[in-house]
């Protein structure tokens, strides 16, 4: 089961007959990967471009070359493993992430993503 967007358009030329893609996935279609920070299981495809989440925009999807390789979180003195790309800071872990989403739009920004995931994306096996 994963989330793809609710406009989301098949086409003759299709690789994903999922989600629509027409590249970033094998022949048989994308795989399945899952958001390291939101945790929004999603196609492989939609890490084109940078590698990042497309329901919350900023973590890793796992499987693309600019999501891996981090040693640790941009914080000093944090050593935790990094989860996404964050504004300002960089790499950072999970736990400082979230401190700089919330801070960043005064609300709970992975209740936010939540909210939006149900409004413009749907569930498909």
């Amino acid at each position: 089961m994963r989330y793809i967007r609710k406009d989301a358009r098949v086409h003759a030329n299709s690789l994903c007959k999922r989600c629509g893609t027409a590249g970033g996935c094998g022949s048989e279609g994308c795989t399945e990967v899952t958001c390291l920070y939101c945790g929004t299981t999603q196609c492989s495809g939609n890490g084109l471009g940078n590698g990042q989440c497309k329901v919350c925009h900023y973590g890793f999807l796992p499987g693309w070359a600019r999501s891996s390789g981090h040693v640790g979180c941009s914080y000093k003195g944090c050593k935790e493993t990094p989860v996404g790309r964050f504004p300002h800071k960089g790499v950072c872990c999970a736990r400082h992430g979230t401190l700089i989403m919330n801070r960043r739009t005064g609300k709970d920004y992975l209740a936010e993503v939540a909210k939006y995931r149900e409004q413009d994306w749907r569930l498909v096996a």
